[in-house]
């Protein structure tokens, strides 16, 4: 029994619950674009750090040093004090190639509101495939890897 809950919960076994891990977040090159939007610049270091967190996620003598996976920027409006809560939505997407112990340098820019402040989601995500009949009865699924909260004002 506690060799299934050890191999279950990365967590529990002494591993990391997240194997790639966000650093170095920040927001440069702030510009108005016009009276509505401003333009920011995203930079972060993304460094895929514990490649048996989560090794059931990879297929059978699969390369587990080079992992294809994909970055997700989301945001939502900050609103502490409401009840309500509002949900996230995607403002970018790109698919990398993160290798093992090898820090990726990341970066892009993106077209935020004016005079608003975010709750920005920066997540990597791996398609994990499943074999063939599975217990989770779909053929893929997306797992977060990692990821980075931070509130963002323009």
């Amino acid at each position: 029994m506690i060799a299934i809950v050890a191999w279950y919960f990365p967590f529990e076994s002494g591993l990391s619950g997240n194997n790639v891990e966000i650093t170095d977040f920040s927001w440069y090159n702030s510009s108005k674009i016009n009276e509505t939007h401003t333009q920011v610049t995203l930079s972060t270091d993304i460094n895929y750090r514990d490649k048996q967190a989560y090794e059931y996620s990879f297929a059978e003598n699969s390369q587990t040093d080079v992992i294809p996976t994909r970055i997700q920027i989301l945001s939502r409006e900050y609103k502490p004090y409401e009840d309500e809560e509002i949900p996230y939505t995607l403002l970018y997407e790109e698919d990398i190639i993160l290798t093992y112990r090898k820090p990726f340098k990341y970066e892009t820019t993106l077209d935020l509101e004016n005079n608003m402040e975010y709750d920005v989601q920066t997540i990597i995500v791996f398609e994990r495939e499943f074999d063939y009949p599975n217990p989770y009865g779909e053929e893929l699924r997306w797992e977060q890897l990692g990821g980075w909260q931070q509130l963002i004002s323009t």
